[in-house]
């Protein structure tokens, strides 16, 4: 997928079918109804499942308990989000498929659907299998840097993308979330060179600073809660000169 169709907010075409990009106006029921994508199926001690296509896993799941049922309609209404056209689920035998118009998808294109939904949004998927002590590190240091540092709500945050550029509320709900986002990063970006790029040149630091035009590499599953070697090396270094 090219990262030009997201940066002007057009569809994907997979395999006669267009997916689109979702829209900050739906951003909240996006964000609820992604989280059906983004169960860890491989985690599952299960042979039987591991194996399963994601779809199957899902509908499998949705008839356990009546709290995974939920899955279901979610992943039901995310594709009308993404697909913004009439589909439905067929089975054929022990065959799983979605049928939109005159196109129909296996159970396993879904697989390759799920990946184009979560890229278009920035969505991260985790599909690495840590054992049990390792996640729960990360999820501890999760909520502890949850707890030093509250993230913007949204609405904090369309309101400094409207400061920043001048785009209305209504123009902003038009955005994609992948172009909102992006953008607010580079914004802040922006607003770092402006503020160190002179300190910095004085003190003759100007190549520690990204430039705001730089590149930005791709969000990584656990950059939240990682660091460099080089970066850990200058926090403990600048941690000994303060002493």
């Amino acid at each position: 997928m090219s990262n030009l169709n997201n940066t002007w907010g057009d569809p994907y075409k997979y395999k006669g079918v267009l997916i689109y990009p979702v829209q900050m106006k739906y951003h909240e029921k996006f964000y609820q109804y992604v989280n059906c994508l983004l169960i860890e199926k491989n985690k599952v001690p299960d042979v039987r499942v591991i194996k399963m296509s994601y779809l199957r896993f899902l509908f499998e799941l949705s008839h356990t308990s009546k709290e995974y049922y939920i899955c279901w309609r979610y992943l039901t209404k995310l594709l009308i989000l993404v697909f913004k056209h009439k589909f439905h689920f067929l089975f054929y035998g022990e065959k799983l498929f979605i049928k939109i118009g005159k196109k129909i998808l296996s159970e396993n294109d879904f697989g390759d659907i799920r990946k184009i939904i979560c890229k278009q949004n920035l969505v991260v998927l985790n599909e690495d299998l840590l054992s049990p002590e390792v996640q729960r590190a990360i999820n501890e240091a999760r909520n502890f840097m949850f707890k030093k540092e509250i993230p913007a709500t949204t609405e904090e945050n369309v309101l400094s993308f409207f400061a920043a550029t001048g785009y209305e509320p209504e123009k902003i709900k038009e955005l994609t979330i992948y172009i909102f986002n992006k953008t607010m990063q580079r914004l802040n970006l922006l607003k770092a060179w402006e503020v160190f790029m002179y300190p910095m040149l004085r003190s003759g630091d100007i190549n520690k600073l990204p430039h705001w035009l730089s590149h930005v590499p791709e969000r990584g599953a656990y950059d939240d809660v990682t660091m460099t070697e080089d970066d850990f090396n200058k926090k403990t270094s600048d941690s000994m000169y303060q002493k």
